[in-house]
């Protein structure tokens, strides 16, 4: 049970830390000083990983074998 425990605790802090890294680097880069003409590249690239992070959530919740799994 301490394993699941220490495992999600670490799995929280590495997501936060990436999170904390990633609005760091955007308010470094984009708020604070600008651009240039490096924007539009970024703001298609967020886009496009938007729509491929969404596509994967719909389908995994679509999926009506998701729960039948012998894992879960």
């Amino acid at each position: 049970m301490i394993e699941r425990t220490l495992t999600g605790v670490l799995g929280t802090l590495v997501i936060v830390s990436m999170a904390t890294v990633g609005v760091w680097a955007l308010v470094a880069n984009y708020v604070l000083e600008s651009p240039g003409a490096l924007f539009l590249p970024s703001l298609a690239t967020l886009i496009v990983t938007s729509v491929v992070v969404f596509g994967l959530f719909a389908l995994g919740a679509r999926s009506d074998r998701w729960l039948q799994n012998p894992y879960w």
